[in-house]
C-alpha cells in the first residue's frame, strides 16, 4: 500500500511540474497587449468577429467606439 502512495505521490509531482511548464509556454505564446489605438489602426470599423450571445457562438458586426 505504502508503494501505491509512493506512486500517486510522484505522478501527482509530474502532472504539477507538467502543467507549470505548459502555463509559462503559453504565456510566452501570447502576444503583447495591445492599446485601443493600435487596434483601431489595425481593424475596419465593421469587422465581423466571433462572440458569444446566450451561450451561442456566432458572428456579429463589430463596432469600436
Amino acid at each position: 500500500m505504502e508503494e501505491f502512495f509512493t506512486t500517486l505521490a510522484g505522478c501527482h509531482r509530474q502532472y504539477n511540474t507538467l502543467n507549470h511548464t505548459i502555463k509559462e509556454e503559453v504565456e510566452a505564446l501570447r502576444p503583447a497587449p495591445e492599446t485601443t489605438e493600435t487596434k483601431r489602426s489595425q481593424v475596419s470599423d465593421s469587422t465581423p468577429r466571433m462572440s458569444s450571445k446566450n451561450g451561442q457562438w456566432g458572428w456579429r458586426e463589430t463596432t469600436f467606439r
